[in-house]
């Protein structure tokens, strides 16, 4: 996947959706990126906090939110659109606690995981390629995921957060702040 080359964004499909240009849609806008997997619990239990927050801002102009998910698109139909209680994407759909996802959705993996079920009955996920997410963390500079980037309208990094979101309060103060000087 082509996502940002030193500074250069790409072109990328939406999860459901069109092909967005990211360098245009983030231009003179605060733009929120969230880096997440579907089969990362702190990120599974981030996502209603992160829905809540592009429903608070998502009619305004000048903020844009993308979201950046270490999956295939193949991945996340199976994640939102499974009904077999049995598939282990239709699990981590239930344990996130969201009815259906509405955030904007980057896939980001060609290649996606590989699910290994355990003999007990649990799952467990190892990455088919990990060059690719070699490549997102270099971009990003992750040491793991999720991580959360707040970027001016300039395009300058003015917050970063490791770890998953569990309130949205120093967020959303922090995007209020740049809205009302910008």
């Amino acid at each position: 996947m082509e996502f940002c080359v030193r500074g250069n964004w790409a072109i990328s499909k939406l999860f459901h959706g069109d092909s967005v240009n990211l360098q245009t849609v983030s231009k003179n806008r605060i733009f929120l990126l969230n880096v997440w997997s579907t089969f990362c619990p702190p990120c599974l239990k981030e996502l209603p906090i992160l829905e809540k927050i592009n429903a608070k801002y998502k009619p305004n102009q000048k903020f844009t939110f993308m979201t950046l998910a270490l999956n295939s698109e193949t991945e996340l139909i199976q994640f939102t659109e499974s009904t077999d209680t049995t598939n282990p994407y239709n699990k981590v759909f239930r344990y996130s606690g969201l009815r259906r996802l509405d955030l904007p959705v980057i896939p980001s993996l060609t290649h996606g995981y590989i699910i290994n079920q355990n003999g007990d009955g649990t799952f467990s996920a190892m990455l088919g390629n990990n060059k690719e997410v070699g490549i997102l963390n270099k971009m990003f500079e992750m040491e793991g995921i999720p991580v959360t980037l707040l970027y001016n309208s300039n395009g300058k990094i003015v917050y970063r957060t490791n770890g998953s979101i569990t309130d949205d309060r120093v967020i959303t103060n922090k995007i209020d702040s740049l809205l009302a000087t910008n």
